[in-house]
């Protein structure tokens, strides 16, 4: 079944693949088992959008969502190499910039929708979650203030 997220992708095995990016989080980046067990709860997935999103209403997180092309995505991002994660069979078919993707979604998820939502808060769970090797792809988002706080924390 597919996830209650806008343009879900159902394509075979893409679904599956998110998940194992995230457990690919939980065990090499620094997503603790409570927040994994929080993620799994929320309407979450890969979509065929132009980019990732963090929904939240009443104050809560409800849904978020990593885009297709970020999971397509090989050889070179804005400059920057992609690599395939290998660290196990379930990642063979994870970027590196789809994994960053996801850490840097899972952040807002993980920080209060009342904060600012790319300010110090988000960025010291940015750098916990976020394996050191993929925290590089944020400075091409995020330029200026990601480079301000990413120096500060890592």
């Amino acid at each position: 079944m597919a996830p209650r997220i806008p343009k879900a992708v159902k394509a075979p095995g893409v679904q599956y693949d998110f998940w194992a990016g995230v457990e690919y989080l939980r065990d090499y980046g620094g997503l603790t088992a409570a927040e994994f067990k929080k993620i799994t709860l929320l309407d979450c997935g890969i979509s065929n959008t132009r980019r990732g999103r963090a929904c939240h209403k009443n104050g809560k997180y409800y849904k978020f969502y990593v885009p297709y092309w970020a999971y397509l995505k090989e050889d070179i991002f804005l400059g920057l190499e992609v690599w395939p994660i290998r660290s196990n069979p379930n990642t063979d078919r994870l970027s590196s910039l789809f994994v960053y993707y996801l850490a840097h979604e899972i952040s807002h998820v993980l920080n209060s929708p009342k904060a600012k939502s790319h300010g110090r808060r988000f960025y010291e769970i940015f750098t916990r979650v976020c394996p050191v090797e993929l925290q590089h792809y944020e400075l091409t988002y995020k330029t200026k203030t990601a480079s301000k706080y990413i120096k500060e924390l890592v």
